[in-house]
């Protein structure tokens, strides 16, 4: 089933609203899978090897496109102890909240880059996600893109023709 695209202010959480802001700012810029991977293949610590992608025409990116390597640090921000609901934030949401925007007002320094992606290629279960992260880290956002389906014209067709969630948002 897809999203549909709803913004009611009453219905959105602080959090959702703090966090979809940052997509709107002066500093954002929308990239395809092609332009993921020539900022990720130029960003420092990637290792471009000589081994070609697989049906790299087929993916958008350019015929002689390479396999591209980081050696990543350790997950910070995805581990299961980092995830807090916002119903179970109690009297410290405003907290939580300020540590948000403070984080959203410290993106606004950045370069940042924004990819759109589908998961679930089905009509009846299609979701839209965007991801949104500095240039610094656009090989997370060329992986988002090859890890699932990146937006294309097509694929944008199927998705308007999917079944929608009544009120869920991207």
């Amino acid at each position: 089933m897809a999203t549909e695209r709803v913004f009611k202010p009453i219905e959105v959480s602080s959090f959702q609203a703090i966090i979809e802001s940052v997509f709107y700012c002066n500093n954002v810029r929308k990239v395809g899978i092609r332009e993921c991977y020539e900022i990720a293949r130029r960003q420092p610590g990637i290792i471009e090897t000589d081994h070609p992608m697989y049906k790299a025409s087929d993916l958008g990116l350019p015929v002689d496109a390479k396999v591209l390597v980081v050696n990543d640090g350790a997950v910070v921000g995805r581990t299961a102890k980092a995830r807090i609901l916002t119903t179970q934030m109690g009297s410290k949401k405003a907290k939580f909240e300020a540590l948000l925007r403070e984080a959203v007002y410290r993106l606004s320094e950045k370069p940042l880059i924004h990819t759109v992606v589908y998961m679930g290629m089905d009509p009846l279960l299609m979701i839209r996600a965007h991801y949104l992260t500095s240039e610094r880290h656009a090989i997370n956002a060329f992986n988002v893109c090859l890890n699932f389906q990146y937006e294309t014209d097509d694929i944008q067709t199927v998705y308007k023709k999917s079944v929608l969630l009544s009120g869920e948002p991207d």
